[in-house]
């Protein structure tokens, strides 16, 4: 009997390129098979990860629902408001501001409110809030209401004009802002024209002004401006301003004093839906 043994007989030369060889090509192996599981399971991760939504600029979010309120009393609805009511008591003011959004002037208007806490009526164009959708968010964000103004000023046009004239704008409004406009300032003031008679069919308060700025004046300065706003107005006022055309830079430089006068008299700046709210509940009142 051969007796076992535990000791490996020598490798001959000719063996131990072939033994290294091996040797290599096994290690090689189980590091590829290594690699290979690794990568496997970091594409399972990957594809279990949830994926993160994009980011969207707060600049051109929709207002929260809920953030603002632009209902007006069953009273003004498809009704026409030139005058305020005679003896109404509370000192508030709805300032008004046509024609915009304007790239620099309504976003210097809208940071004057804010800083004095003064909230405004902005009535927008169609043809404006398609160039300027950010601005016309802002407004609504910050807590102004929005107005419908017709979609390119035209006062006098008829049949399916005068109706693109309204729903344009409506439509736009609300696409951006989640709900409709509810008052309609006619352009020109034009309150016995195609456009205005449609809008009040429509349910809007066609509403004018009963304080005017005059700021489409050429030249006007903002001295005057500030002395045909702040001269003693009426409580439950309506002011016309602007914010869209060409003079109105003498507007924006006269706000600032407007409002820090007429504030420091105890007066106080709400949206028009606002002020009709407080006009219908006075009225209520007093048995009207």
């Amino acid at each position: 009997m051969r007796a076992l043994s535990f000791y490996p007989r020598p490798i001959r030369r000719a063996d131990r390129s072939r033994y290294w060889a091996a040797l290599c090509l096994s290690v090689l192996a189980v590091f590829l098979f290594r690699m290979g599981c690794r990568r496997a399971a970091d594409d399972r991760a990957l594809a279990a990860a949830p994926v993160a939504a994009p980011a969207v600029e707060s600049a051109e979010s929709a207002p929260p629902p809920g953030s603002y309120d632009w209902s007006i009393p069953e009273r003004y609805r498809g009704a026409f408001v030139v005058r305020r009511p005679t003896g109404f008591p509370d000192k508030l003011l709805a300032l008004t501001i046509d024609d915009g959004p304007a790239p620099e002037m309504t976003a210097r208007m809208l940071d004057i409110l804010k800083e004095h806490d003064a909230k405004a009526t902005f009535f927008v164009l169609g043809c404006q809030v398609e160039r300027y959708p950010d601005l016309l968010r802002r407004i609504a964000r910050e807590g102004h209401a929005i107005g419908n103004h017709s979609y390119s000023h035209k006062p006098r046009a008829t049949g399916q004009a005068a109706e693109d004239q309204v729903m344009k704008t409506e439509r736009l409004v609300q696409d951006l802002t989640g709900q409709k406009p509810t008052c309609f300032r006619p352009p020109n003031g034009v309150t016995n024209g195609p456009v205005a008679k449609l809008a009040a069919a429509k349910g809007y308060c066609v509403v004018t002004w009963t304080q005017s700025s005059s700021d489409t004046t050429s030249g006007i300065t903002a001295s005057v401006i500030e002395r045909n706003i702040a001269h003693t107005p009426d409580p439950g006022a309506i002011i016309l301003c602007h914010d869209g055309g060409p003079h109105h830079e003498a507007t924006a430089e006269a706000l600032p004093e407007v409002l820090r006068e007429l504030t420091d008299a105890g007066f106080r700046f709400v949206t028009l839906p606002v002020l009709l709210r407080a006009w219908d509940d006075w009225l209520s009142s007093q048995g009207m």
